[in-house]
């Protein structure tokens, strides 16, 4: 019997402490099974496994009967929670499985945001000044310019996030840090609200281990109202057809000077390589007005969609959409599992 490609994502009914409609960003995962499974047909059968309750005895189980050739990994979560995106990774390596995409530690890095922050303060890499609070009341906040944005320290998907996110003064920025402590423990992370534009920078890596290549850069045109935060929301990503989805736009490819674009490349790849990551990765990067770029944040487990972002990107620079999922199949079958489980027949 052909041993399968196996297809892993997750199913959970929405993120814990989200609201209803942040079930949309959860269920947006199930645009690209399809197109995915198809492009992994050319190496072979293809099986779609969920991680249903996250349940690890019952996941190691099924996929030791399937004995996969690969694993795609698209598990973003189990049972709702961020954090176990790390978990599920790292169950593949325990199982000898080898997978696509990043690994436990990067995977669990980048959703803390203040750890990512300050390894890549630490390698010299631009970020925003801020502080993380786990006490709204009594944690400082000193040394922050005023306007400032409140985030969630650990999600991700712009969960969490509105206009109203973006404060004028300390006594609204810990109302809005204890609103948000309260649905996304156990911190929030409060940053200098820089103005400007969102460069969204898509890499690959075109041979397992190669250095990354950044592919065509985009970037968010925020056609708001004037007056409004230049913020990618929660709406502006998952909410079709309202005004702040329509009025954020991504454009492709970026209309950024060639000596601002390499600029934004090269911090982009350093922050790939300082977090470990591997396959692909897409890095939010804000430019303010003088021009000067900071690391927002890096997503290790991106939308897969075609003609969406990672995608979107990899076609203007003459990647198929079959050939890119098909080449981070082939890395993860070069590097293969971290320390294959004996065989038994």
């Amino acid at each position: 019997m052909t041993r399968p490609y196996v297809l892993l994502y997750n199913d959970d009914e929405n993120v814990e402490g989200g609201s209803d409609l942040d079930r949309l960003a959860v269920q947006d995962v199930l645009e690209f099974l399809e197109p995915v499974s198809d492009a992994l047909r050319a190496f072979g059968p293809v099986a779609i496994v969920k991680t249903g309750l996250g349940d690890p005895e019952e996941l190691a189980r099924e996929l030791k009967r399937l004995d996969p050739r690969c694993v795609f990994n698209l598990a973003e979560a189990a049972r709702g929670v961020a954090a176990f995106e790390g978990c599920i990774a790292g169950l593949l390596e325990l199982l000898g499985l080898p997978y696509t995409g990043n690994t436990p530690q990067t995977l669990l890095l980048c959703l803390d945001k203040p750890k990512t922050k300050l390894l890549l303060k630490g390698a010299g890499i631009p970020v925003v000044p801020g502080v993380v609070v786990c006490d709204a009341e009594r944690d400082s906040i000193e040394g922050l310019v005023y306007p400032v944005i409140v985030k969630p320290a650990c999600m991700d998907a712009s969960h969490g996030i509105d206009d109203s996110n973006v404060v004028p003064d300390e006594a609204s920025a810990r109302a809005k840090a204890k609103e948000l402590i309260g649905r996304f423990p156990p911190s929030v992370l409060i940053e200098n609200y820089v103005d400007g534009n969102d460069a969204l920078v898509a890499l690959i890596q075109e041979k397992a281990g190669a250095r990354p290549t950044v592919l065509p850069l985009g970037m968010i045109d925020f056609q708001i109202a004037a007056g409004r935060p230049r913020v990618s929301t929660f709406a502006s990503k998952w909410e079709v057809g309202t005004e702040t989805f329509e009025k954020t736009i991504g454009v492709y490819p970026a209309p950024f000077s060639p000596k601002l674009a390499r600029r934004i490349a090269e911090v982009s790849a350093a922050a790939f390589e300082a977090l470990g990551c591997r396959d692909y990765a897409r890095v939010d990067v804000r430019i303010d007005w003088d021009e000067n770029p900071y690391v927002l944040e890096v997503n290790p487990n991106p939308c897969m969609t075609a003609g969406v972002s990672v995608a979107r990107a990899a076609g203007l620079a003459g990647w198929t959409y079959e050939a890119l999922i098909q080449r981070f199949v082939k890395n993860a079958e070069e590097r293969g599992p971290l320390s294959p489980l004996p065989r038994s027949r």
